[in-house]
Order: structure tokens, then C-alpha cells, then sequence
């Protein structure tokens, strides 16, 4: 093949946009004989068998795409670090994080592009990943991707080493990239050509590096097995003697309708005909919803261009051509965005701003946790009265991420039922950094899909301490009380009547007391009297001093028990956002300088720091344990720090099972008396809290008070009954057993789904009220009738 030919084929293959066209390439009288020659198709990573890791990827097509879009970042900076004299990128020289390699090479401030303008990272975009969505025909499902990067490009010599390879080591080592098990490109093959095998599964690559003459292209494609072969393969394009396919030219034009942007080397990708799945297919918002998902805080802003979009005038060039685009920086910084509002951290009381019926947005760093196994990690929470509409559908609500990009998720449920956060649950994102975890953590813990945990010890513990973490947290559950009082402020209702009804239930049946269980009777959501006057700290801390600590020998000293837990609080005048923040925010110190270690997180809340130490059964009583703890800052020469020594003191003792100690001021009550859930209605006001429409019929909530069960008044079915109905008595009856029957059973399926461990106990409670809405009513009416 020469250049000619050469680049003839990978224009053609550049234009195409659906799997009919590539085929047509490929089978055509003028390029068959190219393709069908088998001695032109090379065995990707040069293995035999490659679809059990080729294959075994992502579990979504929007996860496959980001990692495409992933290798381009990482090409953008490894080109900045060898133009930047970089010789060896795992040198200490070298960017010791993505954060470092963006604010050395961009000048980005701290690398975050939260401290950016939209300007600045409209400008920064150029330098980075764009993204073009093309559709074979209007409303496809499946769109075609091109992805385009001007990094460090590859010679066409080294795409057998690089593209086209399984399992090198080309990246791992590396601190400033993200991929480091060269194998994450090839998860998108399976969601190609609509996920059909039989089209092909193809995928073009075109790549020239900065310093050399030839383009190189290759074509991807996954063929079914054939004799004797028991799983499908992967192949690459390479009709030359030695590689793929080249030749030469100035420049490249990756997007047909953008005559101006053209590229002197680096990548092209293209995906045809991705089957990504809804409403991610949508156009305009669909890959940048897609891309937010996925990239919660991504090192470089992401330029994105749909071209199936609705000319419209007055919106600048590209709009009324029909080319809508954006800048995605990810998704905590469309979370800002979205608010429009500054940053609070909230109190139990409205702040000055607020009203009843709003509560402003904010960020919270929850804690900063090392332990010694697992290395570090931060927990923040970003919270909102309304998450935009696209992540209050989705069940995604607490990330965990390793340079911003997500490598596991929890669902809502989680947050309700582990986390007894049931009434923010649809109001808030976490993200859990896990950055810092070491490597060997990192490995055991996360799939090299970047979706998933392995269910193992280690990661198990990971879960825990983020679910106690948040558990624990005040300002979660302060933000809980406010959702609560502005669903209360609407619908304050005297809770007697759901107490005799339960009381009369159990009493003409003992079985519902199972149901119902045993203990204290809930309290109806009142608003707090009086409140504290707001905590106001400094953006730098002055001063950290340690409160309940002893000195022993001329040393600070604190004891904690064997495989127990002390909290050492400490005075200071940082503000409460000083780690959270998204300019110059601290970072915390826990460094032990003995050999052994214990676990330790720290949190701020109104002037007091908590450092929470934690020691497990390896420890033994009479070790000490000595480290430096406190914090640091741009703004200081020197960590605010203090020495500690830690004293591993008997172990406390152990409570007896079922026998919970009383909590100070709370009343004990009668061991008969009822656990009685809060039955409430909620109108179509309330629709966006809880992501309702008018076919929903309830959600089950679930706080460290207890449960609360939220049953929708305007469900159509009430809708149609009350046109129906004529008497108001007869409406108000039927609104009872709707309101009641259908919650009761409800949360009899959701305490079984519970004893089950079933994570999502919440959804499917919900689905099962949604399938008994329309009869429920009917038929408890016919069968008190029923005469036997």
C-alpha cells in the first residue's frame, strides 16, 4: 500500500460516521483486497486470545468512551513534560500528581480547574481533549464519537507497542497519568457498530507524534471465532511489512464541519455508531452529561462539539450551523455551576439569605482519614436543595476517585440504608478521593474496569470508614434537619392519627407488632429553638491547640484503647471550608515517625479540629506510637503542627448485645411501645426533591430517627378516584387506604429486602408500591365487602 492509497483509506474511514459506511470502506471493489487479506489483520496485543481482557471491560458504553477520552489527557501532559525537559516521568523531577503536571505545565492555580474563570478554561480547553458527536440519522441511539488529542502522538512503528498492546507498562509508574493498566481503550469495542458483533465493532486510530514525519492509522475490529477458536478476536489493520499503515501530510482536519480546526499531530480516535445508552445519546447534553458522570474533577477541561444540533440563531457561530458546544470540567464543577450561589456551610437555622422555601448549596470537607494499610483518602459532600435533572435520575450519589475520575459508585440506597441519610439522599454528592491510597491498596480494591470494587477485606473497610464517616458527620445530618423542616414547614401534620391506626393494627393483630418492632415512638420535626450564633474562622489558621491531652515526660500525650476509637479535639481559627474549599484549601498532617501506626482522620467543625485515632487488634496495650499532626497551607512557611504521643491503653469494655445505652436527655420508654414510621404525604411541589412524577407512589426514607415513608397525595390514580368521587367522605376514605395500605405493605417488603442485604431496598420498594397503585384501592374496597 503506498501513501497514496494509504491516506485515501484513512480519509474515507475519518468521513464515515455509521458501521453501513465503514463496511462499505472496507467491502468495497476498490479496498477489499486490502481487507481481505488475513495476512493484513494482526492479532491484538499480539495474543491469540484477547478477547477474555479485550472483552471483559466497562459495563457501560459511557465508562468505555471516558476512557478514550482519559488517554487523551494523558497524552496532552506527557507531551508537556517531555517539551518541559522531562526525561524520566517517574523521576522524582517528574509531576508527583496530575494536579502537579497541570499547574506546572498550565499554570493553572493548584492545578484546580475550580480556580479558573470560564474564559480561562474555555482558553485551556484548546490545549486539550476534543470530543465530536456525529449521528448517522436524526434521534439514533447510537452515535459516533472522535475523539482528538494533540499530545505526544505515536510513531507508526510503536502503535504495536502502544495502541494496539495489552498489558505493557508504558504508563505504570508514571504519577501525573491516569491509565496505568493499558487495557482500559479496548472496553469501548464491544459498544461499537450498535453493539453488534456481526457490523464489525470497528474502531479507526490515526496518531503522528510532534517529532516525526509519518501519520500512522490503524483500523480495529473484533471478527467472530472461527474453527476451533472458542472465543471471538480482536485485530488491528496493518498491510505494511513491519506496522500499520502511513503516510504524510501537514495537517489533519478530525471534524469535517469545523473547517478551521485542524491538527499538526497527536490522535484521532473514532468509535462508530457507540450504543451509549439513555438519555447519555441525547443531543447537545448527552456527552457532556455523559462525561460528568464519569469524570467528577478532571485534571484538563474537555471541549465538545455535537453537530446534530438545531441551528439556532443569536448563540453564536457554531450554533447556527447547527454545532452545539460546551466545556466540560467535570462533575463538581457543574454542581457549582448549577447552584449559581456562593458557598454556605449550613447551620440548623436559616441563614440570612435563605428562606423557607430555599436552602442555599455548599460544600463540606466530612474528614480526612489515614490509615496505615490503606494510605489516605478525603471525603467531601456537595450539597443542593436540587441536583440538576440529569443526576437526580441516575442512582449514582457517592464517587470514588483517583485523579478525579470515578473508579467505583454508591447508589442513593446506599446512603439511606447504610448511612441512615435518607432525607438528603437525592440531595447530595460525595466524593471520596482515594488518590492517595496506595498502590497496593489501589489493586486490591478497584476492577481494572474503573466501575467497580472487588468485595474483599480491604475494600470492605474502605466502605466502612466512609459509611461512619459519614454517618457521623454533623453538618450532614444539620443538612438533613433542614430538608426535613422545609418538607415539615409545608406539611406539619399531627402524627395521632398514624398511632392509633398502628396501635389499633397491632392490637387486633399481634403479627403487625413484628412488622412495627419495638421502641421509641419518633417525634414529629419541629424547628430547633433558638441557634448558635454562626462560626466565622480564618482562611489561614493561626493557631491549633490540642484540648484533652496530658503531658507525660515533657511529651503530649493521649491514650487510646486497644482496638477502640478516641477522639482528640483541638482549638484553632481555621474556617469550617478550610480543607474543603475550592481556592488555597489546607491539607491535613498525620504523620506517625514510630514504625507502628494507627488509623487517624481529622475533621473541622466551629473552631474545634477533631483528630479521631483509631487502633486495631495488632496493637498491643503499653505500645506508644509518636507522630506530627495539624495542618499546612500556602499561606505558611512551616506546618501548623504539634507533636503527639500515642499511648495504647486496656481495651473498653464491650457493651452487651441488644442492650444500647440511653443518649443523654433522651427519655426511655416503655419497651412496648411502637417504632412508628412517619406516614406523609407530598404533593407535586415536591416532586423534584424526590424525583417524582405523577405515576410514583412512595419512597421510603431512612434517618438515624427512623423511618419516614413519603406517599404521593396527586398520584394520578387519586387523580381519576376524586373526579369519580362525588361524596368527601368517600374520597377522604379512599385517600386513607391509599395513603396507609399501600405504605404499610410497602414497608413490609422493604424491612424483608433489608433482612436480605438487598442495596437497592429502597428502588424496589418503590417499584413494588408503583405496581400495586392502580389496584390497591379497588380491591381492598371489594374484598371488606365480600361476603363469605
Amino acid at each position: 500500500m503506498d501513501e497514496k492509497q494509504s491516506y485515501s483509506l484513512a480519509s474515507s474511514l475519518m468521513s464515515a460516521i455509521s458501521s453501513e459506511e465503514v463496511n462499505g470502506i472496507v467491502k468495497g471493489a476498490e479496498n477489499r483486497y486490502w481487507f481481505d487479506q488475513p495476512e493484513n489483520w494482526k492479532n491484538y496485543g499480539g495474543r491469540e486470545k484477547n478477547w477474555d481482557t479485550a472483552g471483559n471491560q466497562q459495563s457501560s458504553g459511557v465508562g468505555a468512551l471516558v476512557e478514550n477520552v482519559v488517554n487523551g489527557m494523558d497524552a496532552v501532559l506527557l507531551r508537556k513534560a517531555e517539551e518541559a525537559g522531562i526525561k524520566d516521568n517517574r523521576a522524582p523531577n517528574a509531576p508527583q500528581s496530575m494536579q502537579e503536571a497541570v499547574c506546572r505545565f498550565f499554570k493553572v492555580p493548584e492545578g484546580k480547574l475550580s480556580n479558573l474563570t470560564d474564559s480561562e478554561k474555555r482558553k485551556l480547553a484548546g490545549n486539550s481533549v476534543k470530543v465530536g458527536v456525529e449521528r448517522a440519522r436524526k434521534g439514533s441511539l447510537y452515535p459516533t464519537y472522535t475523539i482528538v488529542d494533540e499530545g505526544i502522538g505515536q510513531r507508526p512503528a510503536d502503535f504495536p507497542k502502544t495502541f494496539v498492546s495489552l498489558s505493557e507498562k508504558n504508563k505504570e509508574g508514571i504519577k501525573f497519568v491516569q491509565g496505568k493498566f493499558n487495557q482500559g481503550s479496548t472496553g469501548v469495542l464491544r459498544y461499537c457498530t450498535k453493539g453488534d458483533m456481526q457490523l464489525g465493532f470497528y474502531k479507526l486510530i490515526i496518531s503522528k507524534r510532534y517529532d516525526h514525519e509519518y501519520w500512522g492509522w490503524t483500523l480495529v475490529r473484533v471478527r467472530e471465532p472461527r474453527a476451533q477458536e472458542a472465543m471471538p478476536v480482536v485485530e488491528y489493520f496493518a498491510p505494511v511489512s513491519g506496522g500499520v499503515a502511513r503516510f504524510t501530510s501537514e495537517e489533519i482536519r478530525p471534524f469535517e464541519k469545523l473547517s478551521k480546526f485542524t491538527i499538526k499531530s497527536g490522535s484521532i480516535v473514532k468509535i462508530y455508531e457507540v450504543d451509549i445508552s439513555r438519555p447519555f445519546h441525547n443531543v447537545d447534553l448527552g456527552i457532556y452529561e455523559a462525561l460528568a458522570t464519569s469524570l467528577i474533577q478532571p485534571p484538563l477541561p474537555i471541549h465538545t462539539f455535537d453537530f446534530g444540533a438545531e441551528p439556532v440563531e443569536g448563540k453564536g457561530e457554531l450554533r447556527a450551523l447547527g454545532i452545539a458546544e460546551r466545556i466540560s470540567t467535570g462533575l463538581l464543577d457543574i454542581l457549582g455551576h448549577f447552584s449559581q450561589t456562593k458557598e454556605a456551610t449550613i447551620n440548623t437555622d436559616l441563614t440570612d439569605d435563605e428562606t423557607p422555601e430555599t436552602i442555599n448549596p455548599f460544600v463540606t470537607h466530612i474528614a480526612s482519614i489515614q490509615e496505615p494499610e490503606l494510605g489516605s483518602f478525603d471525603i467531601t459532600a456537595h450539597c443542593r436543595q436540587k441536583l440538576p435533572n440529569f443526576l437526580s435520575k441516575q442512582p449514582k450519589r457517592v464517587f470514588f476517585t483517583i485523579n478525579g475520575q470515578a473508579h467505583a459508585s454508591e447508589r442513593a440506597s446506599w446512603l439511606n440504608q447504610s448511612c441512615n441519610l435518607g432525607p438528603i439522599m437525592d440531595h447530595t454528592i460525595i466524593n471520596v478521593d482515594c488518590t492517595n491510597l496506595t498502590n497496593s491498596a489501589i489493586a486490591q480494591i478497584f476492577m481494572t474496569d474503573r466501575e467497580r470494587m472487588v468485595d474483599n477485606r480491604i475494600a470492605r473497610e474502605l466502605k466502612d470508614l466512609v459509611r461512619d464517616a459519614l454517618k457521623e458527620s454533623s453538618e450532614l445530618k444539620q443538612f438533613a434537619d433542614k430538608i426535613n423542616l422545609l418538607r415539615a414547614r409545608k406539611h406539619l401534620e399531627d402524627k395521632s392519627q398514624v398511632k392509633d391506626l398502628v396501635q389499633g393494627m397491632v392490637k387486633a393483630d399481634p403479627s403487625f407488632k413484628e412488622l412495627f418492632g419495638h421502641g421509641n415512638e419518633l417525634e414529629v420535626i419541629t424547628e430547633r429553638p433558638g441557634g448558635e450564633q454562626t462560626f466565622e474562622g480564618k482562611q489561614f489558621p493561626t493557631f491549633l491547640h490540642p484540648l484533652n491531652t496530658k503531658t507525660v515526660n515533657n511529651k503530649l500525650t493521649f491514650s487510646v484503647p486497644q482496638d477502640g476509637t478516641r477522639k482528640l479535639r483541638c482549638a484553632t481559627d481555621a474556617s469550617n471550608d478550610y480543607f474543603s474549599r475550592g481556592m488555597s484549601p489546607g491539607s491535613k498532617v498525620m504523620q506517625f515517625t514510630s514504625k507502628s501506626q494507627c488509623r487517624c482522620s481529622v475533621s473541622l467543625k466551629d473552631g474545634i479540629a477533631t483528630f479521631t485515632f483509631a487502633s486495631g487488634d495488632s496493637l498491643k496495650v503499653g505500645d506508644v506510637l509518636e507522630g506530627v499532626f495539624g495542618f499546612d497551607d500556602v499561606a505558611r512557611p512551616e506546618p501548623l503542627v504539634f507533636e503527639l504521643q500515642i499511648e495504647i491503653g486496656p481495651p473498653e469494655p464491650r457493651q452487651p448485645p441488644n442492650s444500647p445505652s440511653p443518649k443523654p436527655g433522651v427519655k426511655t420508654t416503655n419497651s412496648d411501645d411502637l417504632k412508628i414510621p412517619n406516614i406523609t404525604w407530598i404533593g407535586r411541589d415536591e416532586y423534584d426533591l424526590y424525583d417524582f412524577t405523577d405515576e410514583s407512589t412512595l419512597t421510603i426514607l431512612q434517618s438515624s430517627d427512623g423511618l419516614e415513608i413519603l406517599v404521593n397525595r396527586d398520584h394520578r390514580v387519586l387523580q381519576v378516584m376524586r373526579k369519580k368521587e362525588k361524596s368527601e367522605a368517600n374520597i377522604l376514605y379512599k385517600e386513607n387506604i391509599f395513603r396507609y395500605g399501600i405504605a404499610i405493605i410497602s414497608l413490609s417488603i422493604y424491612k424483608k429486602l433489608v433482612t436480605m442485604d438487598d442495596e437497592r431496598a429502597t428502588e424496589n420498594a418503590r417499584t413494588s408500591a408503583d405496581a400495586m397503585s392502580a389496584y390497591f384501592v379497588p380491591l381492598v374496597s371489594f374484598l371488606s365487602n365480600l361476603k363469605l
